[in-house]
């Protein structure tokens, strides 16, 4: 170029076919002018490749034998086509791919990184968000990732992806390690009366009674604590299970109704509960919403990062600390 037309006066094209049936193939750019100074050659050069003729030559001197794209690049293909054919090279194969259509979270980046310089999200790992980072603090597994992606393969068409089948994956993965706990939201107090002390036990995992028991002692007042919503249910029926310790009978003053488990066959229903030895915690939910309750302070000796809170779901622990307990849901 010898400097004769400044920036916008003109354009190198590749010659197509000016009455080609598809517009976005004709006669397309190749190199455009611009009068600024580049970051590595500083003003050397002021004639530069669009990206149809910079990523042909870059594939051809790489030797790539394969391009896997998008079909909203069809027509790039269709053009790089063109530069193959001028210079003569083997062309790669081309196989392009649908759209993925990803419902129920905020995957582009310029609205996450506008919403993280406004304060809205904590950072590029808020749960909120649909990214790589929030979904490993989460407690998704790469390998559930891995797995979805190769059992949905590559296809022409566009697909739903779907949030349930991952889940279910890194359920798969996760299930067998995870320890399962008690968590009471909006806890709602009672006292027992009518027996001294109740002591129960529950298995840390119900398939692998091996790993040992959450075992449980509650004295003295026998304070307990079950969800409000438990609360609700346990004025209306009048009894209630208190999961691996006992029943126990709705009045002015909650008694003491004996351990025997076949109640839940005539209908009355079984509540996780904690007792007075029990930590403030809090979940972090996807959706931005924390649920606050109590925790049973036998996971602060867990060694495991996820866990399954019964009735709630599996979650991943974020700060183990009878102080500051905090865990981020991953899914049911």
């Amino acid at each position: 170029m010898s400097g004769k037309y400044g920036e916008g006066e003109a354009v190198a094209v590749i010659k197509t076919a000016i009455d080609h049936p598809n517009p976005a193939v004709r006669d397309f750019v190749a190199l455009r002018l611009v009068n600024h100074p580049h970051p590595r050659t500083g003003t050397k050069y002021i004639a530069y490749p669009m990206m149809n003729l910079s990523v042909a030559v870059d594939d051809h001197l790489l030797g790539m034998t394969h391009v896997i794209r998008g079909k909203d690049h069809l027509n790039n293909t269709f053009r790089q086509e063109y530069i193959y054919n001028y210079f003569g090279w083997d062309k790669p194969v081309f196989y392009h791919y649908g759209l993925v259509n990803i419902t129920d979270s905020v995957l582009k980046t310029s609205v996450i990184k506008q919403s993280i310089k406004e304060g809205l999200y904590s950072g590029w790992d808020d749960v909120r968000t649909g990214t790589v980072r929030a979904m490993k603090r989460r407690g998704i597994k790469p390998e559930a990732i891995r797995r979805y992606w190769i059992e949905s393969g590559i296809k022409p068409i566009d697909i739903q992806f779907s949030w349930d089948n991952l889940f279910a994956m890194n359920r798969d993965i996760i299930d067998a390690d995870a320890n399962r706990y008690f968590f009471v939201q909006d806890p709602v107090k009672y006292n027992i009366e009518g027996i001294d002390s109740i002591i129960g036990k529950a298995p840390l995992h119900p398939n692998y009674p091996e790993r040992g028991y959450r075992e449980y002692a509650v004295r003295g007042s026998n304070t307990i604590f079950i969800s409000y919503e438990d609360s609700k249910m346990f004025a209306d029926m009048g009894k209630i299970r208190l999961k691996d310790l006992c029943n126990i009978d709705f009045g002015e003053h909650v008694k003491y109704s004996g351990s025997d488990a076949s109640i839940l066959k005539e209908g009355f229903k079984a509540v996780q509960w904690v007792g007075e030895a029990s930590t403030r915690a809090k979940i972090l939910m996807p959706d931005g919403t924390t649920l606050d309750g109590l925790v049973e302070n036998s996971i602060l000796e867990e060694r495991g990062d996820i866990v399954q809170f019964e009735r709630i779901g599996f979650a991943k622990i974020e700060s183990n600390d009878k102080n500051s307990f905090v865990a981020i849901f991953a899914h049911r």
